[in-house]
C-alpha cells in the first residue's frame, strides 16, 4: 500500500488511509483472480464467506444470488469457469465473475484496472453497459482505466481524466466535452479536418502535437513538452469556463 506524500484520500468522509474506512473500496485487477475448477457460483460464495465473516450460510447465498443476477451470470452460475485445458464460460462472462467476487462485499466503491483489455469488442461493450447500469442504478461509485475504448463505450462514462505523460492531466470532464477542448487544437492545425467527435479522434490530436513538437524537443522530451502544454491550457483557458461540478457524498 502507498500512503500519499500529502494530502488524503476519503471516501464518504474516511480517511482510506487511516484504517477507518474498511469495506469500502473494492478492487479489480487486470489480471484473473478466479479459480478456473470451480464453478461460477461457487467461486462468488467463497469470496463472499472470506467478505461477509459471520453471516448465516442463507443469507451468504442470497447475497451470492443477488449478485450474479445483477451480474447477468445467474444463468451461468453451475458452469464451470474453465482452464486452459477445460473449457469453460467465455472471456467476457470471467472478466464479470472477477467483479462479482468483489461486488458480493457490497463496497460502494469499485476501482478496475483496463477490464475491458483482451475482450472481443462486443464483450468489452456489454461489460462497460453493465458498470454504467451499477453506477447508475445500484449506487456505485466506479472508477476504471481504460485504452482505447469506442465511441459508444467512451460516452457512458460520466466523467473521464485523461492523463499525459508522466501522469499529467490533461482534461478532466464529460466526454463530450473532451471533444470540444481537442477540437481547439485539431481548429489551429487542420481547420479543413472533420470536427472531434469520438475517443480516437482525441487519442490522434494528443499524437500529432506530440509528433510536431518531436524536431525541437528530441531525446523523448516531445511527450514532456506536449504534456504541459495540454495541461496549462486546460487550466488556464478551458476549466475556468467548465468548472467541475461539486463533489458529493
Amino acid at each position: 500500500e502507498r500512503i500519499p506524500t500529502r494530502g488524503s484520500v476519503r471516501v464518504n468522509g474516511r480517511d482510506l488511509h487511516a484504517g477507518d474506512a474498511p469495506g469500502l473500496v473494492a478492487m479489480v485487477p487486470q489480471d484473473d483472480l478466479v479459480h478456473g475448477e470451480l464453478t461460477v457460483r461457487e467461486a462468488v460464495r467463497y469470496a463472499a464467506r472470506i467478505r461477509l465473516p459471520g453471516l448465516e450460510a442463507s443469507k451468504v447465498d442470497a447475497r451470492v444470488d443477488a449478485v450474479l443476477v445483477d451480474l447477468g451470470l445467474y444463468e451461468h452460475r453451475d458452469t464451470v469457469i474453465g482452464t486452459p485445458a477445460r473449457r469453460g464460460i467465455s472471456g467476457g462472462q470471467r472478466k464479470r465473475v472477477n467483479i462479482a467476487i468483489e461486488l458480493v462485499g457490497d463496497a460502494p466503491v469499485l476501482l478496475l484496472d483496463e477490464p475491458t483489455s483482451g475482450l472481443a469488442s462486443s464483450d468489452a461493450a456489454e461489460l462497460v453497459m453493465l458498470l454504467d447500469d451499477l453506477a447508475r442504478h445500484r449506487g456505485k461509485t466506479i472508477l476504471t482505466v481504460i485504452h482505447q475504448p469506442s465511441r459508444r463505450e467512451y460516452e457512458r462514462f460520466a466523467r473521464v481524466i485523461i492523463l499525459g505523460h508522466g501522469g499529467r492531466r490533461i482534461f478532466e470532464g464529460t466526454p463530450r466535452e473532451s471533444y470540444g477542448f481537442f477540437d481547439r487544437y485539431r481548429a489551429r492545425t487542420n481547420p479543413e479536418g472533420a470536427p472531434v467527435g469520438d475517443a480516437a479522434a482525441v487519442f490522434e490530436c494528443i499524437r500529432k502535437r506530440r509528433l510536431e513538437l518531436e524536431a525541437q524537443y528530441p531525446q523523448g522530451r516531445s511527450h514532456d513538452v506536449a504534456a504541459q502544454r495540454w495541461r496549462e491550457e486546460f487550466e488556464r483557458e478551458w476549466r475556468p469556463l467548465h468548472p467541475a461540478p461539486p463533489v458529493t457524498a
